[in-house]
């Protein structure tokens, strides 16, 4: 039986290569494309695919652990490792106890000062992904000048629960990455900025003519001349496509004069990722 055992164990280990040499070639073709290499809802798809087909008695959690650190080494071998994953030096005591509940071992943290310096990085190819509290991306977005530069150059491609039993939007970590190809993709979370006097009510107005969303949560800052500043977490109560969402959400918010900015989007799970 032990001898079994250990051939299934090399086995294993020989499919593990298969695989990361394959990852490695979609990594080459990543590159070549200027695709980015965290795709969040392929990795989300691909757990819940495998814990529908668990049919056996392997634990479930313990399934999601070793698919984590397969996930993370399919990474690497794409080049992740070249190029990691950056966050605010004073908040990674908050950041990183959430961040191993989906990166592993091969993902390498680089802590940096400022939110600037994180930008600058993800923009320019030196860190693939960012991690920042809501409250720091609130914070760090204040000035118009930086919504600008936010725009168009990055986006929210994922959230993570902060601690078991929080929320799920404005109460997590976010996962900030250079824009993919968004074709196609399919959301049901909606990551805004906005600037109003309140921003309940500024979205009741928005959204009159769109009762698929509603307003999940939000994190609010006020301005000396009493406008108040909001990350806010829309929720769409079946997914939707990410782009025309997007383009109905700036429609919107131009035709009433509200200054809104859809900072990203992404697709919700229970199994994995929030």
């Amino acid at each position: 039986m032990r001898r079994q055992v250990d051939q299934i164990d090399l086995k294993m280990l020989k499919l593990l290569q298969q695989r990361n040499k394959l990852t490695g070639e979609i990594g080459g073709l990543k590159r070549r494309h200027r695709a980015v290499i965290y795709v969040p809802e392929r990795e989300r798809a691909l757990l819940a695919r495998l814990l529908r087909a668990n049919k056996g008695k392997f634990p479930p959690a313990a399934l999601v652990a070793i698919y984590r650190e397969i996930l993370s080494a399919s990474r690497a071998s794409q080049g992740q490792d070249q190029q990691p994953i950056g966050l605010l030096a004073s908040s990674a005591a908050t950041v990183l106890p959430a961040a191993k509940e989906v990166f592993g071992r091969s993902d390498r943290f680089v802590p940096m000062k400022s939110w600037d310096a994180i930008s600058k990085l993800l923009k320019f190819g030196g860190f693939s992904i960012g991690l920042v509290t809501a409250a720091d991306l609130l914070s760090a977005l204040r000035r118009k000048a930086r919504w600008r530069d936010f725009s168009g150059q990055l986006t929210v491609a994922n959230a993570v629960p902060i601690a078991k039993g929080t929320r799920v939007g404005t109460d997590a970590v976010l996962t900030i990455t250079p824009p993919g190809n968004e074709v196609g993709k399919m959301a049901d979370r909606f990551v805004i900025l906005i600037e109003c006097k309140s921003t309940r009510n500024a979205i009741k107005t928005l959204f009159r003519d769109m009762p698929d969303l509603i307003l999940h949560d939000e994190s609010s800052t006020r301005r000396p001349t009493r406008a108040v500043l909001s990350l806010a977490c829309l929720h769409a109560k079946r997914p939707v496509d990410a782009t025309r969402m997007k383009s109905r959400l700036t429609e919107a918010s131009e035709s009433a004069g509200v200054p809104l900015l859809v900072l990203g989007s992404y697709l919700a799970a229970e199994e994995y990722g929030g």
